[in-house]
C-alpha cells in the first residue's frame, strides 16, 4: 500500500477526497433521514465528521481502514452531507448514537 502524505492538506484542497466505496443506506428516525455508510468486516470502527463537513470527507481513511481487517461505518450529522434536517432544529445537538438507535 503506497504512503498517502499530504501535511499542508494542498491536494485536499485542490482534489477532494477520494470517492467513497459503494455500500450506503440511509436511516429515518423521529423526522429526519440519516445518511450511512457500511464497509467491510471485523471490528466496528465509526467515522463521525466535524461541522459543516459530510461523511465523504474520509475517502482516504475508509479504504486503509478495510484494508486493517475493519468494518467502518460513516454517518453524514444530521443537515450535513446527503442528510436531512428534521422538523425541530433544536434536537441537532442530540448524540447522532441516540438517534439512530
Amino acid at each position: 500500500m503506497t504512503e498517502w502524505i499530504d501535511d499542508h492538506l494542498e491536494s485536499f484542497a485542490a482534489d477532494g477526497p477520494p470517492p467513497l466505496p459503494v455500500g450506503e443506506t440511509y436511516l429515518e428516525r423521529d423526522g429526519v433521514r440519516i445518511w450511512v455508510g457500511s464497509w467491510g468486516k471485523g471490528p466496528a470502527v465509526v467515522l463521525l465528521h466535524g461541522g459543516m463537513g459530510n461523511a465523504g470527507n474520509f475517502g482516504h481513511q475508509v479504504p486503509a481502514l478495510m484494508a486493517a481487517g475493519y468494518r467502518v461505518i460513516a454517518i453524514d450529522s444530521r443537515g450535513q452531507g446527503r442528510s436531512s434536517w428534521d422538523v425541530d432544529r433544536s434536537a441537532t445537538s442530540s448524540s447522532p448514537r441516540t438517534r439512530l438507535r
